[in-house]
C-alpha cells in the first residue's frame, strides 16, 4: 500500500470533524456542501414527514406532459405532481434536493415560476 494513500486516508475523519453541517437548518432544501450519507425528507401537507435514503434510489423518470417525477427505491415508489418540475428532475440526478415539501395548488402562481413547486406527493410501498 502506498504510504500517501494511507495519510491521505486519515485525513478524511479530521476533515468530515471539521466541515461538519452545524448551520444547516431544518428547513434548508437543499444540501450545501458534500457529505457521505444523504436523505431526502418528503413533508406533505399535514405535517406528516418521512425520509428516504438516496443510496437506494435505483430510478427517477420524468413526465413533461403531465409534470409528472416518478421515484423508485428498493422499498417504496413515490409520485410527484406539480409544475415547472423538470429543474426538480434534474436536482435529484445530482443528489442536491434534501426536502421535498407538498404545497397546496393555490400557491402555484406566488413567488419565482422557474422553480418547481410540488401538489401532489404519493408513496407507494414496492412489494417485496
Amino acid at each position: 500500500m502506498n504510504q500517501r494513500f494511507k495519510l491521505q486516508y486519515e485525513g478524511i475523519n479530521e476533515q468530515d470533524a471539521n466541515n461538519e453541517n452545524t448551520n444547516l437548518s431544518a428547513y434548508d432544501q437543499s444540501y450545501k456542501s458534500e457529505t457521505r450519507v444523504r436523505n431526502l425528507c418528503f413533508v406533505f401537507k399535514d405535517g406528516k414527514k418521512t425520509f428516504l435514503n438516496y443510496g437506494y434510489l435505483i430510478k427517477v423518470d420524468f413526465y413533461p406532459d403531465n409534470d409528472t417525477i416518478i421515484m423508485i427505491f428498493t422499498t417504496d415508489k413515490i409520485r410527484l405532481k406539480g409544475v415547472n418540475m423538470e429543474a426538480l428532475f434534474y436536482d435529484l440526478m445530482d443528489h442536491i434536493p434534501r426536502q421535498i415539501v407538498e404545497t397546496d395548488s393555490r400557491y402555484n402562481l406566488i413567488g419565482d415560476d422557474q422553480k418547481p413547486v410540488i401538489n401532489e406527493v404519493e408513496i407507494i410501498k414496492v412489494e417485496q
